[in-house]
C-alpha cells in the first residue's frame, strides 16, 4: 500500500475552505463564502501557471479540465455565496 502524501498546494486550497467554513459558521455567510471560493480559484491558478512536478497534489484530470473545473467550482461557490438573501 502506498504512504498517502498531501503538501503545499494541497494546503493552500484546503485552508482558505476551512477558514470560510469557519466564517460562515461564525455568521458572516457573505465574507465566509468568498473565502471558501478563493481555495478553488487559488488551486486552478496553480494549476494552470505551475508544472505538474510543483503541484502534483492538484493534479487530477488534465491541465485544461483540472483548471475548468477549479474555476467552475470557485465561481459557483461565490455566486452561491453571494447571491444569498440574508433577512
Amino acid at each position: 500500500m502506498s504512504h498517502f502524501k498531501l503538501g503545499v498546494p494541497w494546503l493552500v486550497v484546503v485552508l482558505p475552505v476551512a477558514l470560510g467554513l469557519a466564517v460562515v459558521f461564525g455568521g458572516h455567510v457573505r465574507v465566509g463564502g468568498i473565502l471558501m471560493a478563493v481555495g478553488p480559484l487559488l488551486g486552478a491558478i496553480m494549476r494552470a501557471v505551475f508544472p505538474e512536478r510543483v503541484v502534483p497534489d492538484l493534479k487530477v484530470r488534465s491541465r485544461g479540465t483540472d483548471v475548468a473545473l477549479y474555476a467552475l467550482g470557485a465561481i459557483v461557490t461565490f455566486v452561491a455565496f453571494t447571491g444569498v438573501k440574508l433577512g
